[in-house]
């Protein structure tokens, strides 16, 4: 009969052997927990399936089990236990985080060390919105207040409004009083048929004025104005007055695009048409603007002050019916003399002109002499402050 191989043995639940109980190489046995011993002299371990304990890699695990929906978690030092994952944000978490109700029309985030929180915009970043109230009165009305003939309500900032009647811009004090942020009353009735706008104007932005005289019939303006200007706008930062008389976007004009205003009713001959633009980027960033040139003369195509700002960044772009040129120039100044160098030359056919700067009174001067004469020139920039 074949010898019997035994190792030491516990019918206890839950008892293990100590080093002092298994030697080097030595193995136990738990019969009720079904667990085997081993031991190496230093530490006992367990050997094979149904552990109470395991460690892998040095990674702890945990001997017993985890709440309903609890979830295994590190703490980056090789101990990994079940805990209850952070719930993730409701809707009503993020209104009562960003304070919503405390935010007001044109408001931004931003943050202020600890918390966002909401702010007024503020006119040095250089970017513009036009908002614009409109009310239609039906019977003698002095006070306009709350939602206009689109639903938008009115809130602006008493000494930033702009307000017309009937289209005629009014005098603060004497034709209105800007009551409250919510409220302008006219020192006067409007009536049934008139038209009150109110125009806020938010932030700061290099303002662009192109200027038509009308000598027939016409409802279409664009292409170049009376000083060879390019009409070139962002429908929404505009304001068009047809001989001194603001007009309405929607009732008197539409906006189909960034280069054309066309009226409702026709402008008859000796008409002027004035559209004031906003540029979207402010003096540092100034969107493509759009000139005209009829000859090979000297043409200035963009200017900026020279206690401002002390370096610009200019690409320019220019077109005849049948050619196309671009580059980037870069224009620096001492006060006294303005420095330029052109580079990136691209064009199609021929280059269509040269590019020099010069000083005059406060303004830099980004200069371009056409080589042919009907060319159309757009110019974009970036500017670094002095």
């Amino acid at each position: 009969m074949a010898a019997k191989f035994l190792v030491k043995r516990s019918s206890v639940s839950g008892q293990a052997p100590n080093t002092s109980q298994l030697t080097t190489g030595e193995l136990a046995l738990n019969l009720t927990d079904g667990i085997m011993y081993g031991s190496n002299g230093s530490v006992i371990f367990e050997i094979g399936a149904n552990v109470s304990s395991l460690s892998v890699n040095g990674y702890s695990f945990p001997s017993t089990d985890g709440a309903n929906g609890q979830v295994l978690k590190t703490d980056g030092n090789g101990n990994i236990t079940f805990e209850t994952p952070v719930e993730g944000f409701t809707t009503n978490d993020v209104d009562s985080h960003l304070n919503t109700g405390t935010a007001n029309n044109d408001n931004v985030l931003s943050w202020n060390g600890t918390d966002y929180e909401w702010v007024a915009q503020s006119g040095g970043s250089g970017s513009v919105t036009i908002t614009e109230y409109l009310y239609k009165p039906t019977s003698n009305t002095s006070v306009f207040s709350g939602a206009d003939e689109n639903g938008i309500v009115l809130d602006y900032t008493s000494g930033e409004e702009d307000v017309y009647l009937n289209g005629i811009k009014l005098i603060s004090v004497d034709d209105y009083v800007a009551t409250n942020s919510s409220a302008v009353t006219l020192q006067a009735n409007a009536v049934n048929g008139d038209t009150v706008q109110i125009v806020k104007i938010s932030g700061s932005s290099t303002v662009l004025e192109y200027q038509y005289t009308v000598s027939a019939n016409q409802t279409i303006f664009t292409g170049s104005d009376d000083n060879s200007a390019v009409l070139n706008y962002t429908p929404g930062r505009e304001q068009v007055f047809l001989n001194g008389v603001k007009l309405i976007n929607g009732d008197d004009y539409s906006r189909p695009n960034t280069s054309h205003i066309i009226l409702t009713a026709n402008a008859v001959a000796t008409d002027v048409l004035e559209a004031v633009v906003f540029a979207g980027a402010g003096g540092d960033l100034t969107e493509a603007v759009g000139y005209a040139s009829s000859n090979t003369d000297l043409l200035t195509i963009n200017t900026f002050n020279k206690t401002v700002y002390r370096t610009a960044k200019y690409i320019i772009q220019a077109n005849t019916s049948d050619s196309y040129a671009a580059s980037e120039a870069l224009v620096i100044h001492d006060g006294t003399t303005a420095y330029v160098t052109e580079y990136g030359t691209l064009y199609s056919n021929n280059n269509l002109y040269t590019v020099s700067s010069d000083i005059s009174s406060n303004d830099v001067r980004l200069n371009v002499t056409p080589t042919g004469s009907g060319t159309t020139f757009k110019v974009k920039r970036i500017a670094i402050k002095v």
